[in-house]
């Protein structure tokens, strides 16, 4: 069931499984990251650049499912969640730290249900931010250090 702030992207008619319609050094980077155990994805990069499109792809290509958009990680319910998400952070103006903390939180307890989850194989996040962010910074933490990739489009 999806929460405020969530949506689910129709993959029949959005996406070809077989062609990726954005295959570029960044799609193919991300699938590479996410297919070797990486966890936490961030495309960084200016308005219109193709973060979302190609986020969207990187996410059908690892599960073959279609993706599922948080819009305001704030209001995330982890408890709804056991599967990859794709967190959108472009419109996130400036987060607290409290705020950062709760996020922090939720990712790890986000991650303990997909880890316990045999739907999919694969766990992980990716984050979309814009390119001049200031004080926006993923809250992770210390053990998924290791496992994050930032891609800049």
């Amino acid at each position: 069931m999806l929460q405020k702030g969530e949506e689910e992207m129709n993959l029949i008619d959005k996406f070809n499984l077989e062609k990726p319609f954005y295959e570029t050094s960044a799609f193919n980077k991300g699938v590479e990251f996410i297919k070797s155990d990486g966890k936490i994805l961030c495309l960084v990069g200016r308005w219109g650049s193709g973060k979302r499109s190609t986020a969207k792809q990187v996410y059908v290509a690892a599960t073959n499912s279609s993706p599922i958009m948080i819009s305001d990680p704030l209001t995330l319910d982890v408890t709804e969640h056991y599967e990859p998400i794709i967190v959108d952070l472009t419109l996130s103006i400036e987060i607290s730290e409290s705020e950062k903390k709760n996020l922090s939180e939720k990712i790890h307890m986000l991650f303990e249900n997909m880890s316990s989850s045999k739907t999919y194989t694969k766990a992980f996040i990716i984050f979309l931010m814009v390119e001049d962010r200031e004080n926006i910074d993923v809250p992770i933490s210390k053990e998924l250090v290791q496992c994050y990739f930032e891609i800049v489009l």
